[in-house]
């Protein structure tokens, strides 16, 4: 237990020291952001009635935002388990007494729990957008806090889970860094396909 909490804690502590995730951030915080703050910036059908801040299109940003955001879950969930590998120091690490399983989830749950804050920032952008002054307050309903956690529990926790392992699978099967992206893009491509099947 303490090799996989140290793995967890080290490899949380690694992203949180890389510029690139605030980078991440940063892009899903403006994405959200814009989808309420921007006329110019609509996901997922707001029109006529519908307040712009209404819980189904919260839930709906939320949903979307997320699954734009695999392409990110990817360079996180590859950077984590394929780093010792292109180092070469997987080698020397697999020498020691540590054990495999507690270096994996490990390093799972870390790159998980990175993946969780990166995708919730377009949750808080969400929130923001919906309190700046210029937007026509008749098309805004009330702010409850739930609505905006409540699509992070419902889409950002699981589909985390889901494409971390994923990622982490393909990675440990391939240890390419270039089939994992792939495979990010490849889920996003797919997910569009079948969306526009579903919706004919």
């Amino acid at each position: 237990m303490s090799q996989f909490l140290s793995f967890a804690g080290f490899e949380l502590r690694y992203h949180l020291r890389r510029p690139v995730n605030y980078v991440f951030m940063a892009m899903m915080f403006f994405l959200g952001f814009l989808f309420i703050a921007s006329p110019a910036v609509r996901i997922g059908g707001v029109s006529g009635a519908v307040h712009i801040n209404a819980p189904y299109v919260i839930n709906t940003a939320v949903m979307i935002l997320t699954l734009v955001g695999m392409i990110v879950t990817s360079a996180i969930a590859g950077t984590a388990i394929l780093r010792d590998f292109e180092f070469k120091t997987h080698e020397l690490l697999f020498t020691t007494r540590l054990r495999k399983s507690s270096f994996v989830f490990g390093r799972y749950v870390g790159a998980w729990v990175v993946t969780v804050i990166v995708l919730a920032c377009c949750s808080l952008g969400l929130w923001l957008g919906a309190h700046m002054p210029w937007l026509d307050q008749d098309k805004l309903g009330p702010a409850v806090p739930g609505m905006y956690l409540w699509p992070l529990v419902l889409y950002v926790l699981p589909n985390a889970v889901f494409t971390c392992a994923l990622f982490f699978a393909v990675g440990v099967l391939t240890r390419s860094f270039l089939a994992v992206y792939i495979q990010g893009v490849v889920l996003f491509v797919g997910w569009q396909i079948a969306t526009n099947a579903i919706s004919d």
